[in-house]
């Protein structure tokens, strides 16, 4: 017997008739009390259930007609960040014209399409409501020649061409064929650019000059009379700070003929005429296959 049951049964004994709940339509309950307060608070949330229903129908249909309207037309367009590239060449890139609609402009596509020159390292598209667009660029900043072809940047990339840099005083790399493929001269590009990050770091009082890749690996030219620097296959972090150890252990000495630091811990200063044909040949491909792995492994 549950505890209500109890209850009125006890009240039935005491001579008391059982407690009963109230219908929404007896006399004291909130409906009969107050039917409109009650009919008005249904009423408001019925009217929240349905306005959002009501605004996405409006916002459906009236969307076509919204974004034709001219207020959102492209009128004022600013580029910003260009040094040697042209505004014009940034605006011939984006491709495009006044009067646009804003609201169906492809900002990413728009960014794509300045990207596709070599010289553009980013380009960040941004819009300027009601009726400005906004293109920021940064170009790529060389960190080494490649002979007769164009310029590395940090990260390797390659692109040919770029008269506002020629007049730089930058390291040269050599010895990079045209009869390597795209994938090769990637990976050696990638290697040269470390190294001149390793011999900044380690030589940072020496000017190096040249970077070639030879036949016995890659041997470096550097300014003020140091002779060539054989470096060969892998280790480059290693050997240049062998090698600017040995600089220093040999400060106000002169150092003439060819510095080989092919063998592990160990600098051997060679007469220069033995080296000549060592250095001067060009590179050829089971060199380009150990540059890729001396890329992933020895010069990160």
């Amino acid at each position: 017997m549950t505890a209500r049951n109890r209850t009125d049964r006890g009240r039935a004994r005491s001579g008391r008739s059982p407690r009963r709940l109230a219908s929404p339509t007896a006399a004291g309950s909130p409906w009969t009390q107050n039917p409109e307060g009650q009919l008005r608070r249904w009423g408001w949330r019925c009217f929240w259930l349905l306005a959002p229903c009501g605004l996405a129908a409006v916002l459906l249909v009236g969307w076509p007609y919204f974004t034709e309207l001219g207020l959102f037309r492209l009128h004022d367009l600013t580029v910003e960040g260009v040094r040697g590239l042209k505004e014009g060449r940034v605006l011939e890139l984006a491709a495009l014209e006044k009067g646009e609609n804003l609201l169906r402009l492809d900002l990413r596509e728009v960014e794509k399409r300045i990207e596709a020159d070599p010289r553009v390292a980013r380009a960040h598209v941004r819009i300027r409501w009601p009726s400005g667009l906004l293109l920021q660029i940064k170009e790529r900043e060389p960190v080494a020649r490649i002979l007769g072809r164009g310029f590395l940047d940090g990260r390797g990339f390659f692109w040919e061409g770029g008269s506002r840099w020629a007049h730089l005083d930058l390291p040269l790399v050599t010895g990079v064929t045209e009869g390597l493929g795209k994938r090769e001269r990637s990976g050696l590009f990638k290697v040269a650019v470390r190294l001149l990050r390793g011999a900044k770091l380690y030589l940072s009082h020496l000017r190096l000059s040249e970077l070639s890749f030879g036949p016995e690996g890659l041997v470096l030219y550097f300014e003020g009379g140091l002779g060539p620097v054989l470096l060969g296959y892998g280790r480059g972090a290693e050997k240049l700070e062998l090698l600017s150890r040995f600089l220093r252990s040999r400060s106000g000495k002169e150092v003439a003929g060819v510095l080989d630091l092919r063998w592990k811990g160990r600098v051997i200063a060679r007469p220069a005429a033995d080296t000549v044909s060592m250095v001067s040949e060009k590179i050829h491909f089971p060199f380009a296959v150990a540059a890729l792995d001396m890329d992933t492994r020895e010069y990160g």
